[in-house]
């Protein structure tokens, strides 16, 4: 699952903006997952082409693992 991995600490707001750069293939659907453990990603969205996403809900200083899947 997923090209790119992060490791971030929720901002004080409670949300966070991804962003990443397109794979340069013919993809149809980006979908993130995250969580906070790492390889344990409870939480997706698919964003279709889009290559930014703001996660919200997150609770303030609380380490969160992303990683995007293309598809």
């Amino acid at each position: 699952m997923g090209g790119l991995l992060l490791c971030l600490a929720a901002a004080a707001q409670g949300q966070v903006t991804l962003a990443w750069n397109p794979t340069g293939g013919a993809v149809t659907n980006y979908t993130i997952f995250w969580g906070t453990n790492s390889g344990q990603y409870v939480f997706s969205a698919p964003v279709g082409t889009q290559t930014t996403l703001t996660v919200t809900g997150l609770t303030p200083a609380t380490v969160y693992y992303f990683t995007v899947d293309a598809t």
